[in-house]
């Protein structure tokens, strides 16, 4: 016998199943919790509609020019973000910075920021980034009040923020770009030729070298130019950099 019926009796086996009952009970309404929350954003996904072609998709369909962005349904916190609004839990992001390529990356991106004159430091929210020896670098738009991007004195020095870091980064990357013609091949990956282009990026990068505040405009780089992929290490620089003519230039 088992259940209320044994409590307080002074039988081990009946108490242990007692407590094996229990935690299998927890376990169930756990699981049953879990595939309804599940079920619904599942159900949210298949409603999704592409904003471009008006067709009605399925979950798990790849948007070639809206990547799953949706009609009254998207995720409010980030553009990025490839779950259902007022979603649980942390967004989620089809580009992941050691894997995506970083001319598709760049076109992802292009969509959403098109305009690089729009991007205001103080109204942000956080997109993936790269991980540093001291913190993370990336370029975050978004919502005001969400602006987290790491100081970054140790690893790049003299500069306030990441934000600041990574425009002039991005600035002396142009500039090599241009001078030796450097054009990334079409299906390269982050990790192509790294610590070169990173070292001789960062030496002109002292506090009072370039300006730090300015954007990158958009004739400075051809139509369709790929900037070269920069990551680094000994605490230098590690981001993968991806501009477009045009463009605002992005650290993933």
């Amino acid at each position: 016998v088992v259940g209320e019926q044994v409590a307080g009796r002074n039988c081990k086996q009946c108490r242990d199943r007692w407590k094996i009952l229990q935690q299998r009970q927890r376990f169930a309404e756990a699981v049953k919790s879990t595939e309804a929350i599940k079920a619904t954003e599942e159900a949210n996904t298949a409603e999704a509609v592409d904003v471009n072609e008006g067709v009605q998709t399925s979950k798990g369909a790849t948007h070639d020019t809206c990547q799953e962005s949706t009609v009254g349904n998207q995720c409010k916190r980030n553009p990025l973000c490839i779950r259902p609004a007022r979603h649980a839990g942390l967004c989620a992001f089809r580009l992941e910075p050691d894997r995506t390529d970083s001319v598709e990356a760049t076109r992802i991106l292009a969509r959403h920021f098109p305009d690089p004159n729009t991007l205001d430091i103080d109204n942000l929210v956080p997109l993936p980034t790269a991980r540093t020896q001291t913190g993370y670098l990336g370029v975050y738009p978004g919502r005001k009040g969400r602006f987290q991007a790491q100081v970054l004195h140790r690893a790049i020095g003299g500069f306030e923020t990441a934000y600041e870091a990574g425009v002039a980064v991005t600035r002396r990357l142009v500039e090599i770009a241009r001078q030796n013609e450097v054009v990334e091949p079409e299906n390269s990956t982050p990790a192509s030729e790294p610590v070169p282009m990173a070292v001789h990026a960062y030496a002109p990068l002292r506090p009072g070298g370039l300006p730090v505040a300015m954007a990158v405009a958009a004739s400075t780089l051809a139509a369709d130019r790929v900037l070269p992929v920069v990551l680094a290490s000994e605490g230098v620089i590690m981001a993968t950099v991806v501009a477009v003519g045009g463009l605002q230039p992005m650290f993933m």
